[in-house]
Formats: C-alpha cells, sequence, structure tokens
C-alpha cells in the first residue's frame, strides 16, 4: 500500500485518545490510529447511503471512540 504525508487537525481530546492508545499498545502510532479509524468510516458508509433520511441518537464520533476501544455500543436509528 502506498502511503502518503498529509497534515490533519483535530480536536485536542481525539488527539489524545489515539495517544493513549499508541500508549496502551493498541496502535503501533498515531497515523495507524487515524487509518483504522478512517477504515471504520469507509466501510461504514455503504450502509449510510442505503438509509440516507436515517437519524442516528448517538454522535458518530462517540460511536467511533467505542470502536476503537474495542466496545460495542449500539447506535439506534429511526427512518423519518
Amino acid at each position: 500500500m502506498t502511503t502518503r504525508r498529509i497534515t490533519l487537525t483535530l480536536p485536542e481530546e481525539l488527539v489524545a485518545t489515539a495517544e493513549h492508545a499508541v500508549a496502551a499498545g493498541h496502535a503501533s502510532s498515531v497515523s495507524a490510529y487515524i487509518a483504522a479509524a478512517a477504515e471504520v468510516g469507509r466501510a461504514a458508509a455503504p450502509f449510510a447511503e442505503m438509509m440516507p433520511n436515517a437519524e442516528s441518537t448517538m454522535p458518530v464520533g462517540v460511536w467511533l471512540a467505542g470502536v476503537m476501544h474495542g466496545k460495542r455500543q449500539r447506535d439506534t436509528r429511526s427512518v423519518v
């Protein structure tokens, strides 16, 4: 896989979460942590497209943080 260096601006709490994951041995680097999160988002995208009118009761950031920490959180959706 080819990689490319980019610059991201993230909320401090997300940076701290990524750094904590690295320190705990859950990710090899902050870049690897962010790449894994992007993969989760890319994998979920087709499902979001199937439900264009769905509203989540859980913010995506909360759900993603849970996924990245290995927690299974239920995201209830209602079709409007």
